[in-house]
């Protein structure tokens, strides 16, 4: 399965933190209703004359009207102001007043919202729905109206009648110091002796949500969940960092490996016969060690230290090299001297400490019969050890000058042969073990 981008978690982690966040505000409202009969120290509601400012009373009259229609002759208009406060931490949203009308009069006007009108006509209510005032056309009510001569829209209400105000507005919840309200208002016409009306008889219905941002486990969760958002972020930010060094890391060991089979491919171009050995030795090296239990950053130093463990053989004059005569005492003397050259070339590769000194001591022997110090045993550093039996595998498995490849029962009985003597005889046991299992390949059957 592909693994996520660092963008796809990002968008993931976001989608995931807003259903929680949204869940808090999202709490399943409530509906009720309280009437005017009833108490409640949450919500109160008032509507009433406004004032006697000469600015919020109009006059006009109406013809005579029959015995159905509130009493005619000269009206006033008063300006009735409604509000609703709320008192507590739970926010107010859909919330209607419905209104009964104790004496006879006129509806002219509403603000801040919509109404519907219900006219008793002796046998049910006809209803007008969400009438604005603002929008309304005559043509489309349903219920009876009348305009004056001041082009005024005039619904007549008889007692019974009711008007329900729906507000457009969402009342907040309560904050220490500070009381939401909704305010709204209606403009009614009296008869001119009639006494202002009073709204004695009405029911509240509205639903509620908790406001859960004045709780104090809202702020607990909230600093849980911005402290939980923190860490998110930084787990990504450092598998970020994470991926940008192991991408680093793998872009500069492909350069290394890279220029190392380069040098190697220099080390092989001296000797067409031991063409791709330095290749051969690092690649068995690597496998010995991942035998041996090493771990993946052991087994691939091993593998660049096999690669460059013939370096010095630049330094060794080509006639010599690739003499396929055998060679004199004195020129087999400057053909060890590679381990030394090589250490030479390689001791101040600090990335890879041990290429070196596996180019100094892969010619020393078990028994200690080896060159150039004739160390012995575990005297020996252990890379170096690997790197002796790979590299005197591959040459007894490739043609040379002198003869052909050795057989495959030839190299194991030789193998055999030399633990103890030649190679640490653990390292034999873990060759052996991938011949036997088929991975090693010969050239020679």
């Amino acid at each position: 399965m592909r693994k996520l981008s660092e963008k796809s978690i990002i968008i993931l982690f976001l989608i995931i933190l807003i259903f929680p966040a949204t869940g808090l505000f999202l709490v399943i409202s409530k509906k009720t209703s309280i009437s005017s009969g009833q108490h409640s120290e949450l919500l109160k509601v008032e509507v009433a004359q406004r004032g006697t400012d000469p600015s919020d009373i109009w006059r006009t009259s109406i013809p005579a009207l029959n015995s159905t229609k509130p009493g005619s002759g000269e009206l006033v208009g008063i300006v009735y102001s409604g509000i609703l406060e709320n008192y507590a931490s739970k926010i107010v949203l859909n919330w209607s007043l419905e209104l009964e009308i104790e004496e006879d009069c006129y509806l002219n006007n509403c603000w801040n919202g919509s109404v519907e009108i219900l006219q008793h006509n002796g046998r049910h209510f006809v209803k007008q729905k969400f009438m604005s005032f603002k929008s309304i056309n005559p043509r489309d009510m349903k219920i009876d109206y009348i305009f004056s001569r001041q082009k005024n829209l005039l619904i007549p209400l008889k007692k019974g009648d009711k008007v329900i105000y729906y507000s457009d507005k969402i009342v907040s919840a309560h904050i220490k110091g500070f009381n939401p309200s909704d305010e709204f208002g209606f403009i009614f016409y009296t008869p001119e002796n009639a006494d202002p009306l009073e709204f004695n008889n009405w029911k509240l219905n509205y639903e509620y949500k908790d406001a859960i941002f004045y709780e104090p486990s809202f702020y607990v969760f909230s600093v849980m969940l911005l402290i939980w958002a923190i860490f998110f972020i930084f787990i990504i930010r450092v598998r970020s960092l994470k991926a940008s060094k192991e991408r680093d890391r793998f872009h500069d060991q492909q350069t290394i490996e890279q220029i190392m089979k380069i040098l190697s491919n220099f080390i092989d171009a001296k000797d067409a016969y031991t063409g791709g050995h330095a290749e051969r030795v690092g690649l068995y090296s690597k496998m010995i060690a991942e035998v041996l239990g090493k771990s993946e950053t052991v087994a691939r130093t091993v593998y660049y230290c096999g690669l460059l463990h013939d370096c010095g053989k630049i330094a060794i004059p080509d006639e010599i090299l690739k003499k396929p005569e055998r060679l004199t005492d004195e020129e087999f003397g400057i053909i060890k001297t590679h381990t030394t050259k090589g250490f030479t070339l390689l001791n101040t590769l600090s990335s890879i400490p041990e290429a070196g000194e596996v180019a100094r001591f892969h010619h020393e022997r078990w028994d200690g019969r080896g060159y150039p110090y004739g160390l012995k045993g575990k005297d020996i550093p252990e890379f170096a050890r690997i790197v002796c039996l790979a590299d005197s595998f591959d040459t007894m498995n490739s043609n040379r000058y002198y003869r052909n490849a050795l057989k495959k029962d030839q190299i194991i009985e030789e193998l055999k042969k030399a633990r103890g003597t030649q190679f640490d005889p653990q390292i034999v046991d873990a060759f052996l073990s991938l011949i036997d299992k088929g991975i090693i390949i010969f050239k020679n059957n």
